[in-house]
């Protein structure tokens, strides 16, 4: 017989936590599929794919990483995976998402190539 499992966290000051959402967040669309692949390999992870980030310049660009670090902050969120092509935009978002305390971490393709994002990242999703 198993035993169940208790998907929860420890917080910060030592206290477990309910986990929520370990949410797998794309920087662009071309990140989407990385994201959905550790999706498919940890349960309990949730990838949310867009169709945006590549071409946007100016206050685009600038909407689009304030509304990706709003969502990796969201309360109900309880860590952030976050996936990018390129590594400055991805520091970027890590960093913005850290300013809240939540766990976060990413991984740029440009640095790791696809399936070595995709492993390193599914370990710390897992986590």
């Amino acid at each position: 017989m198993s035993k169940p499992k208790f998907w929860g966290y420890r917080r910060e000051n030592g206290r477990v936590g309910v986990r929520n959402h370990v949410i797998l967040l794309p920087l662009d669309d071309l990140s989407n599929a990385a994201c959905e692949a550790v999706a498919n390999n940890i349960q309990g992870t949730m990838a949310l794919p867009h169709a945006y980030g590549r071409l946007q310049f100016g206050e685009d660009l600038e909407l689009h990483f304030r509304t990706l670090i709003g969502t990796g902050s969201n309360p109900n969120v309880a860590a952030v995976v976050v996936i990018g092509i390129e590594p400055g935009w991805t520091s970027r978002v890590v960093e913005g998402i850290k300013k809240t305390g939540k766990r976060v971490e990413g991984f740029a393709i440009e640095q790791n190539g696809d399936i070595n994002t995709i492993a390193a990242a599914s370990r710390v999703a897992k986590e």
